[in-house]
């Protein structure tokens, strides 16, 4: 059956990546929720989506104490998300920086092994390069290669599948059934984003994805007859 992973949370109802989309996108049945992971100039691991916080600053350049109070630490969203699944998007910014990868990742290594109850996570992210650091570092922590729109699935499986990544995530738009067959095939699994429509649903589903991160998690549990959202 196809997952329903929340995108940045049920952020529909609540702003996204925060405590309070993370515990509505519980509380409306998601199967897991994806969200973004920067990091501050301090090397703390935040949520947040875009490099620079309007008003503020961009996050690498900010100490975590100057964040606004919104904003969760990944420690705080990985209780929020306790039950579910977690997608942890990492955002590199610092294109062709070694020494931050190698950072951030060395942090989130920290942080997961340091939880209470270890989450059911897998890191994703479009740098391919942090997803080799992340096998580097934690062979035994799943990672998913998230491709850009109009790059079909099979030129990042002969790329990437020797490598031992777990999982792609393309674009809904540039998934063939196919593609999803030759992935299932090598045993990789295919996480799709970001699936919003009725029709992408159905779709998505009859091509047997593993999971759709979507915007709308009663609309897809709707679609595809996981039963009513308690939302």
């Amino acid at each position: 059956m196809t997952a329903v992973i929340a995108h940045r949370g049920s952020a529909q109802q609540e702003r996204e990546n925060t405590i309070a989309a993370f515990l509505r996108a519980k509380e409306c049945g998601a199967d897991g929720v994806e969200f973004d992971v920067q990091m501050t100039v301090d090397e703390m691991l935040v949520i947040h989506h875009d490099a620079e916080i309007p008003d503020i600053g961009f996050i690498s350049q900010l100490s975590s104490e100057a964040l606004p109070p919104w904003i969760p630490t990944l420690s705080e969203a990985l209780i929020a998300c306790e039950g579910m699944s977690v997608n942890a998007e990492i955002k590199c910014f610092e294109e062709g920086n070694l020494g931050f990868k190698e950072t951030i990742v060395e942090r989130l290594v920290e942080v997961v092994h340091g939880a209470d109850a270890p989450p059911d996570l897998l890191v994703s992210s479009f740098d391919h390069g942090v997803l080799a650091e992340v096998r580097r570092q934690a062979p035994s922590v799943a990672t998913g290669a998230l491709i850009a729109p109009g790059r079909g699935i099979v030129s990042v499986l002969e790329r990437l599948s020797s490598q031992g990544i777990s999982a792609v995530h393309p674009f809904v738009l540039s998934v063939l059934e196919s593609d999803v067959t030759e992935a299932h095939r090598q045993g990789i699994e295919v996480n799709v984003w970001t699936v919003n429509g009725p029709d992408d649903l159905e779709r998505m589903s009859n091509f047997g994805v593993d999971s759709v991160i979507t915007d709308d998690v009663q609309l897809a549990r709707k679609v595809l007859k996981i039963g009513e959202s308690n939302c």
